[in-house]
């Protein structure tokens, strides 16, 4: 069984700003009505820790360059969560076989749940390659100027994006 320990959380919200009581090993206690009964981990945890599980057991089944051959360049995450995952507490990661509708004009797809040892799914979802986004297909990259130049948590000029950059010391 996996777990994320308080400093993993704190890590991470140090990382990037998340200073939610419901992560504060502290705090948590002054959240009226908090129903989590300690302080919980972060989502974009689970959701990384999810997506570096499927990019192994597609590394793991030699799987890892089918996206590049078949010019799927878009990852696509959609992720439910169904329960919160508390500071200690044990956990496993599923990933499904990865699935190929690519001869249908799909992509590369595979599931993953990220399960309590007591069995009760903490999130849901999926990751898909695609020769096309998912999400914001109509966004348009191009063009920004470079980033380096601007300040950290300010407007983008001519764009309509916020830069705001994360530093972990």
């Amino acid at each position: 069984m996996l777990s994320f320990e308080q400093i993993h959380i704190d890590v991470a919200r140090n990382s990037t700003d998340d200073f939610n009581p419901f992560h504060d090993p502290q705090r948590w206690q002054e959240v009226q009505g908090n129903p989590f009964g300690a302080p919980i981990v972060l989502g974009f945890q689970m959701e990384f820790l999810a997506a570096d599980r499927i990019a192994r057991h597609r590394r793991d089944n030699g799987e890892d360059g089918r996206s590049a051959d078949k010019g799927l360049h878009f990852s696509n995450y959609e992720f439910l969560f169904t329960d919160a995952l508390r500071a200690g507490e044990g956990f496993e990661v599923t990933v499904k076989n990865t699935v190929d509708r690519t001869a249908k004009g799909g992509g590369l797809s595979n599931r993953v749940v990220l399960r309590k040892d007591s069995g009760r799914p903490v999130l849901m979802g999926s990751q898909s390659a695609t020769a096309e986004p998912r999400f914001l297909a109509d966004a348009t990259l191009g063009g920004l100027p470079q980033l380096e130049r601007f300040p950290d948590r300010s407007r983008v000029p001519g764009s309509p994006f916020f830069l705001k950059r994360k530093f972990l010391n």
